[in-house]
């Protein structure tokens, strides 16, 4: 049974306007679903079409879906469109990835929203999953295995997919395009910058960035300049963002024309050589070895040879099927 009630709220980057010298009274019409786990609140639909707010209340144009009108007191009311299915919980967000500096996020914080994504639940020995406030998994829906779902129904928040999953009630649509329209901006080539743009859209005043390096010779290596211009892009809007001490993203071994990397260049060429000058050594002691292999079994195969054709036979030296063919061969049988 769904309990209807109103929030309000004055807080424009959580999707509710506020004009430039009148604060005006905002109301969001939130319903609140019991089947959901921890009786998350989901924002009604809202109609398509953009909505603009009167000159009077700073103008400007709303998220797509939104709908204007007035409350039973003439108050302008706001709907939000389906893409906040929930409200934020916190002012701080921490977006948790899968590397080891996950476990350095303020799981203790109860100050802090966690994000989780993808097969990241296979680490619940060592992080506390109902933490989690919401979870992505933004691969194509054909990509997105039955098996994972089904560890999906198990979380206790909101999963943020590319389309809805009907028999999965905290399956949530991905806001692709309010995204876009809210920064638009469309250059997202990972999960991570879509996470970070959704946050900064639903206006957390602060989001750290845990067990995210972007660092290795996949594709990830290639997704760390979007995860890093989208880092740059919140900053730009007053945004706290962070990473991890241990990740690499905002890494840099030097400041361009205050310093140099001459030293650790040196030192890593150093260690190369060092490495190379190692690995040719052992190449040729394996040639050495291969060699002295071959040697020993040639000479093994001369004395098998010479033993076969040069001594007598008998019981103790015969291989068995001699034996068993020729017994008089053997030592005190026949003449």
């Amino acid at each position: 049974m769904m309990a209807k009630r109103e929030r309000r709220t004055q807080d424009e980057a959580g999707g509710t306007v506020t004009g430039a010298d009148v604060a005006p009274r905002v109301e969001e019409t939130v319903t609140e679903a019991a089947p959901r786990p921890d009786a998350h609140l989901e924002l009604v639909r809202a109609e398509a079409g953009p909505v603009h707010l009167p000159t009077e209340l700073g103008g400007g144009t709303l998220p797509p879906g939104a709908r204007m009108d007035s409350a039973a007191d003439g108050a302008p009311r706001i709907t939000l469109p389906a893409h906040t299915a929930m409200p934020r919980l916190r002012d701080k967000c921490a977006i948790i990835g899968f590397t080891p500096s996950r476990l350095a996020a303020p799981w203790a914080d109860n100050g802090w929203e966690f994000w989780g994504l993808n097969a990241l639940y296979v680490h619940s020995n060592d992080m506390p999953l109902q933490r989690f406030a919401r979870w992505f998994d933004l691969h194509a829906p054909q990509a997105v295995a039955n098996g994972r779902l089904a560890n999906y129904r198990k979380l206790g928040c909101p999963v943020y997919l590319q389309q809805i999953v009907e028999d999965m009630p905290q399956s949530v649509e991905f806001p692709k395009a309010e995204i876009e329209a809210f920064w638009g901006d469309t250059y997202f080539t990972n999960s991570i910058s879509w996470m970070l743009a959704f946050a900064g859209m639903m206006g957390f005043s602060e989001i750290r960035v845990y067990g995210v390096d972007m660092a290795t010779d996949s594709e990830y290596r290639f997704q760390r300049p979007n995860v890093e211009y989208w880092i740059g892009k919140l900053r730009g809007r007053g945004i706290k963002v962070s990473v991890a001490e241990t990740s690499d993203l905002l890494k840099a071994s030097h400041q361009y024309g205050y310093g140099t990397d001459h030293g650790l260049r040196a030192k890593l060429k150093e260690r190369l050589d060092e490495f190379t000058k190692r690995e040719r050594n052992i190449e040729a002691e394996i040639q050495r070895l291969t060699l002295a292999r071959a040697t020993v079994n040639g000479a093994r195969q001369n004395v098998e040879w010479m033993l076969q054709s040069w001594t007598v036979a008998d019981h103790t030296s015969m291989t068995p099927d001699v034996a068993a063919v020729a017994p008089e061969a053997a030592v005190g049988q026949g003449g």
